[in-house]
């Protein structure tokens, strides 16, 4: 999906793209300029799932930027017929058994 536009894509719900956006923002440094993200956002996320969103977001920025700067070798990669990609599907399957805290 790289350079496409999510919603174009027809994959994902509003939930989705919300979650997708404000982890755009959050990797790009926009997300304090874009109050209508964060709008988005909190229609379909509790605050403790905007908190773990934006960590999760600025944990793998900062793993990726940490990695390139330090020339690391990254792994050969998985056993061969190994899935490397997540369908949509299988993850919303998958946030469904996460309990919701209120």
């Amino acid at each position: 999906m790289s350079g496409e536009d999510p919603a174009a894509a027809g994959l994902f719900d509003e939930r989705d793209l919300a979650a997708i956006e404000w982890a755009d923002r959050v990797t790009r440094n926009e997300a304090p300029a874009d109050p209508a993200a964060w709008s988005r956002l909190r229609v379909s996320f509790s605050e403790e799932e905007v908190v773990e969103l934006t960590l999760a977001a600025c944990l793998f920025n900062f793993l990726n930027r940490f990695n390139d700067t330090m020339w690391l070798e990254l792994d050969e990669g998985a056993p061969p017929g190994a899935q490397l990609r997540i369908e949509p599907e299988a993850f919303r399957k998958y946030a469904t058994t996460i309990p919701k805290r209120n």
